[in-house]
């Protein structure tokens, strides 16, 4: 090693004893090392006498994208306080470190001389790069902020993350500092060994040497087939080990990682487990409310199911015997000719049988109108609006659908709709209501709409309301939405949206 100048002297002892680099230079334009800490090799990957021996080092190991902004700072700094500076060296085996420097400026001996103190920041960086990118929007699966970090701190030449949820992930090829130069889709399942290998290993799985001949086709395509280095780091999941992806990485280097690169590389994947977890949730509740759509579906089709069985059985059983009756009660009442007293009898029950059986017949046209299941659901909103007629003036428009409904979607909108004006007539104090019915083919859905101009629904029933709430699961139930809403003038607006969709088959 070159003498040290006179002046490190004051050095010596601090430069002995902590971990970033201290240097003494001369005040030129390219700032000439004159001497350099023992430790530079292990900090910055090249050995004191390197710098010495070459003046020119820091510039050529400096990254292209911080050469501007450093000549810059250095040009315009004033020299009576300390300068600071952060920048990317590229080490001799291909890693791109990021460093603090502290820059001091000491006139006061024969020669200017600046005195400075270099800090590796490279896992600070990284970690900042981490929480800055999970703080943003990434578009899944492809990651892009999270794999830009890594490659330039661990010389990798390609990063690709997989989600196993999707199945589906990015490769990213790299240049010389990291520069993104090509991407492409791949597969979760041509990872299944290298994944399987990264689970069993605590998370993180790697080698430094060998042909990685599990990379699928699109890895391969971006020449990626070979490597002497790479590793694979496990996305932990929520539930005890299992896995939510997986984050891959290779390059030509001859070492494997070292702990701080391994601290990286899990501050990574728990990064990312960290950001997915919220869209894993996503995606539960999606499921969620999949299967309780599903059920209530199924919960309103059993309900239709035992209302069409009971109003069968009203029909056909209670209403047979009773209109026996009434047959039987006529034929009395013949025989009872010139007995006033029984006739009187007879003729009494007679009118009581016939009342009977005209309200259980109304119940089982109620439970399950004839008409919704003979003639379709235009006809059997233009019967219930005749049932109205006396309680408010009502309007129907509701034109044949050009083609079958199906019946769980069509005694759905029945339901709302019936539900929807018997709410108006009851409550509502209105005068007048409509109902409208659209089957819009361009956006694939079925409309329903009922207005009337009457006091509106309080804030507290559009929460509690029973026959709102069954309204909404009607229309949940087909999968579609319902809204109760003031209307513009005074009344109250309900409007069912069911999406045709598949239905439609």
């Amino acid at each position: 090693m070159a003498p040290a100048p006179q002046d490190v002297d004051s050095f010596l002892p601090l430069a002995d004893g902590v971990a970033p680099v201290l240097y003494l230079a001369r005040a030129d334009e390219r700032r000439t090392p004159l001497f350099v800490s023992a430790n530079a090799e292990q900090v910055l990957g090249l050995s004191a006498d390197a710098w010495i021996a070459e003046p020119e080092l820091f510039w050529t190991a400096l990254h292209p994208f911080d050469r501007a902004r450093i000549e810059r700072e250095l040009a315009v700094w004033n020299r009576a306080a300390p300068l600071q500076l952060r920048y990317r060296l590229a080490a001799p085996d291909g890693r791109q470190l990021h460093f603090q420097e502290t820059c001091l400026f000491d006139g006061s001996g024969a020669e200017p001389r600046l005195r400075g103190l270099i800090a590796d920041a490279t896992e600070l960086e990284v970690l900042r790069g981490l929480v800055s990118a999970g703080a943003g929007a990434v578009d899944p699966p492809s990651l892009g902020p999270f794999g830009d970090l890594l490659p330039g701190p661990l010389a990798l030449g390609w990063t690709a993350f997989v989600d196993l949820a999707t199945g589906e992930g990015v490769a990213f090829k790299y240049g010389p500092f990291a520069e993104r130069l090509a991407e492409a889709r791949v597969r979760a399942k041509a990872f299944g060994p290298l994944a399987t290998k990264a689970e069993g290993q605590s998370g993180l799985a790697a080698t430094a040497s060998g042909s990685w001949a599990e990379l699928p086709d699109a890895l391969q395509a971006l020449g990626l087939g070979e490597a002497s280095f790479a590793f694979c780091a496990c996305v932990p999941g929520s539930e005890g080990h299992r896995a939510r992806g997986f984050f891959f990485g290779g390059g030509r280097r001859a070492r494997a990682l070292d702990p701080r690169e391994e601290r990286l590389v899990r501050a990574l994947a728990e990064q990312v487990a960290l950001w997915l977890r919220p869209r894993e949730l996503a995606r539960e509740l999606e499921g969620i409310g999949l299967e309780r759509q599903r059920l209530a579906g199924s919960v309103l089709l059993a309900h239709e199911d035992e209302r069409r069985r009971i109003a069968t059985e009203l029909h056909d059983g209670a209403g047979q015997t009773l209109m026996a009756a009434v047959i039987q009660t006529d034929l009395a009442l013949r025989l009872a000719a010139g007995q006033p007293q029984m006739a009187r009898i007879l003729s009494l029950a007679r009118e009581q049988l016939a009342t009977t059986l005209e309200e259980l017949r109304g119940l089982a046209h109620a439970l399950r109108p004839a008409t919704l299941d003979n003639l379709g659901l235009p006809e059997a909103l233009q019967e219930m609006a005749r049932s109205f007629s006396g309680a408010l003036e009502l309007s129907i428009d509701a034109a044949p659908a050009p083609f079958p409904l199906e019946p769980e979607m069509a005694t759905a909108i029945f339901r709302i709709a019936q539900a929807a004006l018997t709410n108006v007539a009851r409550h509502a104090q209105a005068k007048w209501a409509a109902l409208r019915l659209e089957v819009d083919e361009a956006k694939d859905r079925v409309v329903l709409e009922i207005e009337d101009d009457g006091r509106g629904v309080e804030q507290r029933r559009l929460v509690e309301g029973l026959g709102l709430v069954a309204m909404r699961e009607r229309a949940q139930g087909v999968g579609g939405t319902l809204v109760v809403e003031s209307r513009e003038g005074g009344g109250t607006r309900v409007r069912a949206v069911i999406p045709l969709g598949r239905r439609r088959g």
